[in-house]
């Protein structure tokens, strides 16, 4: 009994880094911890789940800093989506916030949670709803990156359940 106990000791001391506890992280902490993103043109895969089922689309991607973002869907069909301050006020908000690293304006509506690697440049940031109105469509936003881009972007939403995973390819 003590051999297992002490295995099991040893197994859970070893793993601690590997399993981080991130608590709340105040917007001032994640703006000075991650880098200044610049415009980019990339590739992007998106990935929807909904009611068990799953659709995938592809195409470009732009970010122009300063004025917003641009998806535009080659695969499975011809289409162009803009998140600028023309249109879905909102999420551009949301867009420029993270670029220009005010995350003080997002924490009125999202509790912040930074998660940074010891063992290369990436990081994430969870935008946890706290606002009762958005919480009613979105549960949480999850954006990854390094010390150059945003990488992904995970999208939970609730009214209906639907995740959105877009990941981003650079250099194709």
């Amino acid at each position: 009994m003590y051999k297992i106990l002490s295995i099991v000791f040893i197994l859970f001391v070893f793993a601690m880094p590997a399993f981080s506890i991130v608590d709340k992280t105040p917007a001032s902490v994640v703006a000075s911890s991650l880098p200044v993103l610049q415009s980019v043109d990339c590739k992007f895969v998106q990935e929807r789940t909904f009611s068990g089922s799953k659709v995938m689309s592809s195409g470009d991607f732009r970010f122009v800093k300063g004025k917003g973002v641009y998806f535009i869907t080659t695969y499975p069909i011809k289409a162009t989506s803009s998140y600028t301050a023309a249109n879905n006020r909102y999420i551009n908000d949301i867009i420029l916030a993270v670029t220009k690293k005010n995350f003080s304006k997002i924490d009125k509506d999202f509790d912040l949670f930074l998660q940074k690697s010891s063992k290369n440049s990436s990081w994430s940031v969870r935008l946890m709803a706290k606002n009762e109105n958005i919480k009613n469509h979105i549960e949480s936003i999850k954006i990854f990156g390094d010390n150059k881009h945003i990488t992904q972007i995970q999208i939970y939403q609730v009214n209906p359940t639907i995740q959105t995973d877009i990941k981003f390819r650079f250099g194709d």
